[in-house]
């Protein structure tokens, strides 16, 4: 095969490729979009994904709807493979489109996997720090109540950024002084006081639900261990 000939056919391999992903046939092929780039020529690879794959996705996220396919299930998911991670000419279209839905996990989740690093860091420190920020100052720790649901959803989100960045929140927050004064209050509470069981019980409750991440974490441990000798000091 001469060169010529070589170049003509990976033409018409990226052409018939082309062709096949505006049909929405690549789907139902045995050879999906990751493995073409291990089995395509570079070249032939990179026309399907500037030339189609890209103005594809430009076009269908203008038509997408978050509360419809929260995952990017047909436009975004199928393409990362082969174009690494959401086109930065597709950001600001994706951000006013999930601002909207910005509380909740289901629509803003995927997309720490679509976005790169830097995109994801931008989106998370103008949505979704500010949101988590609130959820701390908010709320309720009161013994012998054992938690505020709140603190369920903080740590459903919590993996979506840096532990050390939630731990800055619940610190900037003031959330494990709050802990410590109401179960200060609770063992000092006279005739409604806790047995050590209760209150070790109350306690641990509360840290089984930090993730794993956020109990690695020096600071966070260091917290864990003044109430655990809190505990054993007033109960």
């Amino acid at each position: 095969m001469t060169r010529d000939d070589d170049a003509r056919s990976r033409a018409e391999t990226a052409e018939a490729l082309a062709a096949v992903v505006k049909s929405m046939k690549v789907f139902q092929l045995k050879r999906r979009p990751g493995m073409w780039k291990a089995t395509l020529p570079s070249s032939s690879v990179v026309y399907i994904v500037e030339r189609v794959i890209k103005p594809k996705m430009a076009a269908d996220a203008q038509e997408w709807t978050p509360s419809w396919d929260a995952d990017c299930h047909h436009w975004v998911r199928p393409w990362i493979p082969l174009v690494g991670h959401l086109p930065d000419g597709l950001f600001d279209a994706v951000e006013r489109k999930i601002t909207n839905h910005a509380n909740e996990y289901a629509v803003i989740s995927p997309w720490k996997d679509y976005m790169d690093q830097t995109q994801w860091d931008t989106f998370t420190r103008r949505h979704v720090l500010p949101w988590l920020t609130s959820l701390v100052r908010e709320l309720m720790i009161a013994s012998p109540k054992q938690m505020d649901p709140s603190f369920h959803t903080l740590m459903q989100w919590a993996p979506l950024v840096p532990a050390k960045t939630v731990v800055s929140i619940l610190e900037e927050e003031l959330f494990f002084d709050r802990f410590e004064d109401a179960l200060r209050h609770w063992l000092q509470s006279g005739a409604g006081k806790p047995s050590s069981k209760e209150a070790v019980a109350w306690c641990t409750g509360w840290e089984n639900l930090f993730t794993p991440d956020l109990l690695a974490d020096e600071g966070v441990l260091a917290r864990m261990d003044a109430v655990a000798a809190l505990v054993d000091t007033e109960a």
